[in-house]
């Protein structure tokens, strides 16, 4: 399970590089750690371009269904305004391979979903080889009385 966490945290870094060689202002988009909503975005439309081609309304929609209501319009323009930015930065300049990028940018994020989830079942497959283990510790007062820890 450690190396899936530090898999997991390697990727999370090197998407975070990527989004920022795309799009350098990204990082006041993303905020302090990559949420569902930031690969959502990054995943479907890493590249600059596609990202200012979707209106504000889809991707404001995306981010609010993908953030279950706790991110809105405010999010969606800050990528807006991130890609806008790049394209004044990157326009014209071949050297960029911005759809290159982009699709690693998207593997990347395919492969840490992937790791996430293989993390999460071996951390199931752990708490049914020992019943009542959970990755959490139980709070003292079930040991104190005796008690085994309930059962999630």
């Amino acid at each position: 399970m450690a190396r899936l966490t530090a898999d997991i945290g390697e990727r999370k870094t090197r998407i975070r590089a990527l989004a920022a060689a795309l799009m350098p202002t990204v990082g006041q988009a993303l905020g302090d750690s990559l949420s569902r909503t930031d690969l959502a975005v990054l995943e479907r439309w890493g590249d600059p371009r596609a990202l200012r081609a979707v209106g504000l309304r889809r991707l404001t929609a995306l981010v609010t269904k993908v953030s279950k209501g706790h991110s809105g319009e405010e999010k969606a323009r800050a990528f807006h305004v991130a890609a806008k930015q790049a394209l004044a930065l990157w326009d014209g300049d071949s050297a960029v391979a911005l759809a290159d990028l982009a699709a690693e940018l998207a593997t990347e994020i395919r492969l840490l979903s992937a790791a996430e989830i293989e993390r999460t079942e071996q951390r199931r497959s752990a708490t049914r080889r020992w019943p009542g283990w959970t990755p959490r510790a139980w709070p003292p007062r079930y040991r104190a009385w005796g008690r085994s820890a309930p059962v999630c």
